[in-house]
């Protein structure tokens, strides 16, 4: 058997890597042919994002052999990110060529959540390493898998959307054949990796996915700090939270960004997706990697909080609100000292802007200007905020 699901041990998408291989082997039973190898590696947690699930495919036969798409295109090899969505009918809905899908009574934008995935995935490969050697990326198609919804369930279906949409009765041809192609050869083909010592290929991609991270005890100690429960939740300002703004100061070394971490880990508990904005890069690396251990520990730590720094949360919110389109215009019209205030204008100028998360958390609060906390307020309102500084 070649198609093999990562991590062997449960995770929070697990499962549906487990419907996803069946349901391809059953459509596409030559899968099982021994020179095929496809990975399913399920619940990335990256600095910037949780990828719900990645998968890697390679035929090594001969291109006579190589199946097809249903244009009759050979498949070679692809990267592909998946953006898992349990939502029923009722709850999923197109707007032009987007999809949305609504929870907690609010309608999120799937197609920017797995456009914000595969953009993390991308960055991940750049920073990627093969001894002192850099690798560069390769190119990362993406999907969304509406796992609980039947085709015929959704009245009106765009003549085609931003991001290929797949539905609970997906098959092997109907994932092969939203792929795009490589248009750069003698004839057009479905082709990610290539020979060559300079790209990343399978298997150097997959051991930068399933690489487990060995926690030290110093590692340990913090993850048991943090995901402690009777002492965290016993806290009066627990019940605060969703009510009013929340704000921690202190000097330095008082333990402000632990309890942030706290709150984030308490979050995740409850299923509440939230976000940890921090202008210390070198921050980003260390919260993540105990994120990402504190998930190993408890596996009720379902929705993990993305951690980003002040200028790609402001970044980020602009390419949702204008389109990449704007942001290119931005940087080419803009220096770049003065985007993230340019950025900032334009946001705070609209009505109204949405989020996909339910609370904010605002880490060294006290050196954000008055224009970058106006924009986290108006986004959550002050209620849904909570600052450390």
């Amino acid at each position: 058997m070649t198609v093999a699901i990562w991590p062997q041990a449960p995770a929070g998408e697990t499962e549906a890597a487990r419907i996803l291989k069946a349901s391809l082997i059953a459509s596409e039973p030559e899968l099982s042919h021994p020179e095929i190898t496809l990975d399913i590696i399920s619940d990335i947690y990256l600095p910037e994002r949780q990828i719900d699930l990645v998968v890697l495919y390679q035929d090594h036969r001969s291109p006579d052999k190589f199946l097809k798409t249903r244009a009759g295109h050979p498949v070679h090899s692809f990267v592909l990110v998946i953006e898992v969505k349990n939502s029923s009918p009722d709850n999923v809905r197109f707007q032009g060529a987007s999809l949305s899908v609504r929870y907690d009574g609010h309608w999120k934008n799937a197609t920017y959540q797995c456009d914000q995935q595969t953009y993390a995935f991308n960055n991940f490969q750049k920073a990627s390493l093969n001894g002192d050697q850099k690798l560069r990326r390769v190119y990362t198609q993406r999907a969304i898998w509406l796992t609980q919804v039947p085709r015929a369930s959704l009245p009106t279906l765009p003549n085609r959307s931003s991001v290929p949409v797949h539905f609970q009765d997906m098959s092997w041809l109907d994932l092969v054949s939203e792929l795009e192609l490589n248009k750069n050869e003698e004839s057009p083909i479905v082709r990610g990796f290539f020979d060559s010592p300079r790209y990343h290929n399978l298997d150097t991609l997959k051991s930068k996915l399933v690489q487990e991270i060995v926690p030290t005890k110093i590692d340990l100690d913090r993850v048991n700090l943090l995901t402690e429960k009777k002492r965290f939740t016993d806290q009066k300002y627990v019940a605060l939270l969703g009510k009013q703004l929340l704000v921690f100061s202190g000097r330095g070394g008082t333990g402000k960004t632990v309890t942030l971490l706290k709150l984030a880990i308490y979050f995740a508990r409850q299923n509440k997706k939230c976000v940890l904005i921090t202008y210390n890069h070198g921050l980003i690396s260390d919260i993540s990697k105990l994120l990402y251990l504190a998930a190993q520990e408890d596996q009720s730590l379902k929705t993990l909080p993305k951690v980003q720094t002040r200028y790609s949360f402001i970044q980020d919110t602009f390419i949702r609100e204008f389109g990449r389109a704007a942001e290119d215009r931005m940087r080419k019209d803009i220096p770049l000292d003065f985007r993230e205030d340019a950025r900032l204008q334009e946001l705070l100028g609209t009505e109204h802007l949405e989020t996909e998360f339910d609370f904010a958390l605002i880490d060294e609060g006290q050196d954000w200007q008055p224009e970058q906390r106006d924009l986290i307020y108006k986004m959550f309102g002050a209620n849904r905020v909570v600052v450390a500084g």
